[in-house]
């Protein structure tokens, strides 16, 4: 299995992530707020990340977030999600860098939700 994050695994559609925000069910887990549908055409899981510029000012931090979570996403819960297509959106609400291990924590317990869902 190849192991790198593609371009196939990323949703840059403005308008399919505005109707992940509207239709997409939500789920907390500090400190991030998940939108995520079930509904996927390709039948790979594709993510897209978000962190606010109003909490992190500097593009450094931003970055830093958001390579923590593909890295979390790439490494443990792609393989721990369930059969099926699935569009799911991170938005980073805390308002300090979490560290690595936090950070792939949460989205372990984002994916196993997302799995008893359904």
């Amino acid at each position: 299995m190849d192991n790198g994050f593609g371009k196939r695994e990323r949703i840059s559609s403005r308008k399919e992530e505005e109707e992940l925000v509207k239709c997409g069910t939500v789920i907390f887990s500090y400190p991030f707020k998940t939108y995520f549908t079930p509904c996927n055409s390709l039948g790979i899981p594709r993510i897209i990340i978000s962190v606010p510029k109003r909490i992190f000012r500097h593009a450094v931090d931003r970055n830093l977030i958001k390579r923590r979570v593909r890295e979390a996403w790439r490494t443990t819960a792609r393989k721990n999600m369930p059969e099926g297509g699935f569009d799911i959106l991170f938005v980073y609400i805390g308002k300090n860098i979490s560290d690595y291990g936090t950070i792939s924590a949460r989205i372990g317990n984002i994916v196993e939700k997302i799995s008893e869902s359904l």
